[in-house]
């Protein structure tokens, strides 16, 4: 894995404080589902999202990976917004690079 990549996996998700959250155990969907995790490199997002929307309705998918996204700063997150997923994105360029990591919003982070 080259260096630079690493280091952006390695900061794409920062820590946080989670709160208790009252009669709730945060790996009941866990427990009761398991993790499924999708990597798609599907070259280029934008074109492809409909697409992307797709995969959730027929896939358990938990968190979808997506490298060479693609992505720049001029595409907004509710561009490339997947129902019941937040969105995480490290952006390079529309020529080149990126990605994309979306995670099913019932998984606290």
């Amino acid at each position: 894995m080259r260096r630079n990549s690493r280091y952006i996996l390695n900061n794409l998700v920062q820590p946080t404080n989670i709160s208790p959250v009252k009669n709730t155990d945060v790996w009941d969907p866990v427990k009761k589902r398991g993790i499924y995790i999708l990597n798609l490199n599907i070259y280029s997002l934008l074109p492809k999202i409909e697409e992307l929307r797709e995969i959730p309705v027929f896939t358990k998918a938990s968190v979808i990976g997506i490298p060479e996204s693609k992505l720049d700063n001029s595409i907004e997150d509710k561009e490339i917004y997947i129902a019941g997923y937040s969105i995480l994105r490290c952006d390079r360029n529309r020529q080149e690079g990126g990605v994309v990591c979306c995670i099913k919003k019932l998984f606290v982070f």
